[in-house]
C-alpha cells in the first residue's frame, strides 16, 4: 500500500507521514518505487519454500 493510502487508514494526515518517513520515524518498513513511497515489505514475487522456473517458447515457421 502507498503512503497516502497507509496515512489515511491509521488516521493521520498525509504530510505528517510524508515528514515522519523523511525523518526516518515510521513505525513500518517504507521503500521507493521511482516517487511513489510504499508501507510494508518489498513483494519479490517469488516463495521461499517452492521454486519453480516456467518457460513460454513459441515457434514460428514460412509454412
Amino acid at each position: 500500500m502507498n503512503l497516502k493510502e497507509w496515512a489515511a487508514s491509521t488516521g493521520i494526515a498525509y504530510i505528517t507521514a510524508r515528514r515522519q518517513y523523511a525523518a526516518g520515524t515510521l513505525p513500518v518498513p517504507t521503500y521507493r518505487i521511482g516517487r511513489l513511497i510504499m508501507v510494508g515489505e518489498p513483494v519479490t514475487g517469488t516463495s521461499a519454500v517452492a521454486r519453480q522456473t516456467v518457460v513460454y517458447a513459441r515457434v514460428s515457421s514460412a509454412d
